[in-house]
């Protein structure tokens, strides 16, 4: 018998429930409806004790007020069964685990009457025979019945439903109702459902409820059909509720298969603290041998780097090349540059934001010539550049105040139709040929007081998909915005100006189709050091090249070179200085990189390689849409070559200057041209081999302010014109590749494409020393370095003392350990804190709760614990093997008692803080997560 009275719940000002009366037997369906937001779910959840409120609940002369939050957990477990809308299983774990974890938690009775009991009630809901049946891969209806049968597995008084069938059909939804309907006869089932139809069918009452309050109770007289429910004997008077240690260890074993990277990395990184202790008490006289081993594996030993001193300096901003500059670069080069041309950066939309048009003179309104604006005398074409067919016909020359147009046909029809002539194109250029066409730009910017008209004669046009303005004089925009409208311009340097108007203007070289050849020799070439040649791009022409593909653009724009950077042409000389040296990779801030301290080179960012262009896509949707705060585990599709600067010693695609000797084809002769390594070709047939692969790597990333970064992948097709005889995943090219292939292909700025580092190979690694010591002498304003020779002499340096260095490196590894144990113990609560607040719900205390966090934890610990038993009984054997040219097991059980001490206090001190906050979970709230 459930007796309310006053019986109310406020969140702030919301009444959820306001004083509540209301009996309710002993046996029986209670259907409980309402609107959504009128409570119902609130007075379930208060009917359960697991929300505070006010009033009184008295259920059996028991009272929840009255008790603590132990008792009331004892008691929600052994007379209060739930059902939810949305099932809350431990989708892990199988059908008969989730049946029995009440009844573990609750009953120390024998195993085999609670597999009986379990057995009945499976039959009870039409599961026979999937009690061994993991939860996840049962349907919805499967799953409603695992929950009707875990709230009945400790007999309940009370069984509380809310929205049960809410996420089944029709069919699923009756038979669900029906089970419930014959539970109501030795239980009291309360129902929230929206369905009138099942609430009429199948309840004894109908409460009706609306803003907190009953408005209604409808009394319906039913037939009960009596079900057989098994029955357990009563538990042990000597058990207190407790979870069972087998459930939460294999709960958390479930969830590290889950999450096997994470897993993988926090295990393997504990396992390395725990192996310091092994280290320094059993092997410490020869760890020096041993991280020397262990960094010659990651890193050539015949392999110099060079680097710039004080890489933290560098300076990045656009500094302007002067006219002087480029004009030089311009004629000395005229095979790759026609002439030298001048671009203004400015928004001009609010420059001219009150009048910005282009009128026709000769007509008798003012009426512009629509979609012609001062962007477009900024981005005008070069006539004597320009293919196609022009009207009246194609002009050498052009005075400064005469223009041709690209028109659409459209705007042929609507300048035809102004100068009241036949609308067609060769009635516009008869007219031309014979007629002064005046043309009148309308600029004001009423704010600064500006206003200002400048007059051009149209000679002629050629039709175009979009409005355009040409013109035979390279610099014809300086002369407008210049020396007609007397703007003022700045240096063309990332600063604020000093007024508005000021235009911010840079010049650039207009190249012939060889663009690819010329920006190499120029970025190779030690003539040009003091430059940085930037393909222009949307920045600076808007209109031009919003979607123009990187390698058609031609217009190149001409910086300063402000960078701390490896001067241009240092590769050829340092080749040239030192015969010993071979293979040059050259290192920079985007596209390649080397980070020679810490044994790393590769891409920048995950670059894919793939034959199929549909994995490449499938692999940048994996990319683009990987946000910072998620788990760190991403899956790629298979077929797909991953590329990066952690993975390069780890099978990732890297690479590689071209050999002399290659096992097939010819050396490539372009940027789209490439030879790989075998280990590539291997993935594929044969037949396809020299067809297209696809090369995918960011042209831009964005990291916005919710953590998501947004990327732009430039896919490129390259052909296959070779092969190398090696198992690694390489691509090979001339040396300058990497910088050549990413600026002209990809889209990188050149800016971030400066020689940062250079690496080489050595002929003879035996006369490293030797070659070390010219280079120093030689350029002693570079660092050059052989990474693993200066490991070697820090490690020689302090062999002495290794043990107290293992000491210090395992208190080290074990604090970084009871971070990373903490971490993943934290991530599991937060992952599967639904599944922490579904027990509590069942009637788990905040203590027994508790067990989720330390199973998790000492199973990561107990993985770690193996797993440095096992490195530590391998190096031991080995060491053995060395010290005495055979294999002898000496086994000593202090390291490992110590590492199993370490082990276990890792674990508690990781689990310690974070069982905290499970008090802290409001189960309700969790189980929604």
């Amino acid at each position: 018998m459930i007796e309310i009275k006053s019986l109310s719940k406020f969140y702030d000002d919301y009444k959820a429930l306001y004083m509540i009366d209301l009996a309710l037997p002993r046996y029986g369906m209670i259907a409980i409806q309402g609107p959504s937001g009128c409570g119902k779910t609130t007075l379930l959840n208060c009917l359960a004790g697991l929300i505070p409120y006010e009033g009184s609940i008295t259920i059996d002369g028991y009272e929840y007020k009255k008790k603590t939050d132990s008792q009331n957990s004892y008691y929600r477990l052994s007379n209060i069964g739930f059902i939810f809308q949305d099932f809350r299983l431990f989708e892990n774990e199988t059908v008969l685990e989730n049946i029995m974890f009440p009844l573990d938690t609750l009953n120390n009775s024998n195993k085999g009457k609670k597999l009986i009991k379990c057995d009945e009630l499976l039959k009870l809901v039409d599961l026979k025979g999937k009690a061994n049946q993991y939860v996840s891969s049962l349907s919805g209806g499967e799953k409603q019945r695992v929950c009707i049968a875990r709230s009945l597995i400790n007999n309940p008084k009370i069984i509380l439903a809310d929205e049960p069938t809410g996420a089944l059909d029709e069919t699923n939804s009756k038979q669900i109702m029906d089970i419930l309907r014959k539970i109501s006869s030795k239980s009291l089932v309360l129902v929230v459902t929206h369905d009138d139809s099942l609430a009429k069918d199948y309840a004894d009452q109908i409460i009706q409820m609306e803003d907190g309050k009953i408005r209604n109770i409808i009394y319906q007289s039913k037939d009960n059909k009596k079900a057989y429910i098994p029955v357990v004997n009563t538990r042990s008077q000597n058990k207190k509720p407790s979870v069972s240690l087998s459930f939460v260890f294999k709960h958390s074993f479930h969830a590290l298969k889950k999450k096997k990277i994470r897993s993988f990395i926090c295990s393997i990184t504990t396992s390395i603290g725990l192996i310091g202790v092994g280290l320094a008490l059993s092997i410490s006289s020869f760890i020096s041998k041993n991280v020397k081993d262990a960094y010659s594996a990651l890193i050539k030993k015949d392999q110099i780097i060079i680097s710039t001193k004080n890489p933290e300096k560098t300076k990045y901003g656009e500094y302007k090349a002067s006219y002087s500059d480029t004009q030089k670069i311009a004629m000395k080069n005229k095979e790759y540059v026609i002439d030298v041309g001048v671009n203004y950066v400015v928004d001009f939309e609010s420059v001219f934001c009150d009048c910005n048009e282009l009128d026709i003179a000769d007509t008798a309104y003012k009426t512009p010539i629509r979609g012609i604006t001062a962007r477009h005398i900024n981005e005008f074409e070069w006539l004597d550049a320009s293919n196609g067919e022009f009207y009246p016909y194609k002009p050498s020359f052009l005075e400064d105040d005469e223009i041709f147009l690209g028109l659409p046909i459209t705007s042929v029809n609507d300048i035809c139709y102004l100068l009241r002539i036949e609308r067609s194109i060769s009635s516009l250029s008869n007219y031309l040929a014979i007629n002064n066409c005046y043309l009148v730009f309308n600029f004001a910017h009423n704010e600064w007081g500006y206003e200002d008209q400048q007059i051009v004669n149209l000679k002629g046009f050629t039709l175009e998909n979009d409005l355009k303005i040409y013109h035979t004089n390279h610099l014809w925009n300086q002369y407008m915005f210049e020396e007609r409208m007397r703007f003022p311009t700045d240096e063309g340097v990332d600063e604020e100006d000093y007024f508005p108007w000021t235009f911010k203007k840079y010049y650039y070289l207009y190249c012939k189709e060889n663009i690819d050849t010329f920006l190499t020799y120029i970025n190779k070439s030690q003539e040009y050091n003091n430059f940085v040649l930037e393909i222009a791009d949307k920045k600076y022409f808007p209109m031009l090249y919003k979607s123009t593909d990187v390698k058609d653009k031609r217009r190149v724009i001409v910086f300063k070179n402000k960078l701390d950077c490896i001067e241009s042409g240092l590769v050829d000389i340092l080749l040239e200085y030192e015969d010993n040296i071979c293979d040059p990779i050259i290192g920079c801030l985007d596209g390649y990189v080397i980070y020679p301290y810490n044994l790393m080179m590769g891409f920048s960012q995950n670059a894919f390689l793939s034959f199929d262009i549909d994995k490449i896509n499938d692999a940048i949707d994996v990319e683009t849409n990987y946000m910072l705060n998620e788990d760190e585990s991403v899956e790629y599709p298979e077929g797909i070559l991953q590329g990066h600067f952690t993975k390069s010693m780890l099978k990732g695609l890297s690479f590689s200057p071209l050999p002399e000797k290659l096992a097939y084809g010819r050396a490539p002769e372009t940027l789209d041209e490439i030879v790989i390594s075998k280990g590539i070709a291997n993935l594929i047939d044969e037949d396809y081999l020299f067809n297209g692969i696809y090369f995918s790597f960011p042209s831009n990333t964005i990291q916005t302010s919710t953590g998501e970064l947004l990327k732009t992948y430039k896919t490129v097709t390259l052909k296959v014109v070779g092969l190398v005889d090696s198992d690694e995943y390489i691509i090979y090219h001339d040396y300058m590749w990497p910088i050549s292939f990413f600026q002209s292909r990809i889209g990188i700025s050149m800016f971030n494409l400066k020689c940062q580092n250079i690496s080489f190979s050595l002929k003879n690694s035996k006369d490293l020393n030797t070659s070390l010591e010219k280079l120093r002498k030689g350029f002693p304003d570079y660092d050059i370095i052989n990474p693993l020779k200066d490991i070697d002499n820090s490690v020689d340096e302090l062999s002495n003392y290794v043990s107290v260095i293992s000491f210090m490196f395992s208190l080290l590894a074990s604090i970084t350990s009871i971070l990373l144990i903490s971490l993943c113990s934290y991530l599991h609560v937060f992952e599967t804190r639904h599944e922490i607040g579904l027990a509590r719900c069942i009637g788990v205390n905040k203590k027994q709760a508790s067990k989720f966090v330390y199973s998790h934890a000492l199973t990561l610990a107990g993985i770690s614990l193996a797993l440095s038993c096992i490195e530590l009984f391998t190096l031991t054997c080995f060491i053995s093997y060395e010290m005495n040219g055979k294999l002898l097991l000496i086994v000593s059980p202090i390291p490992y008692l110590a590492m199993f001490g370490l082990a276990l206090g890792i674990s508690l001190l990781a689990s310690f803080f974070i069982h905290l906050s499970i008090k802290r979970h409001n189960p309700i709230e969790a189980t929604k997560y």
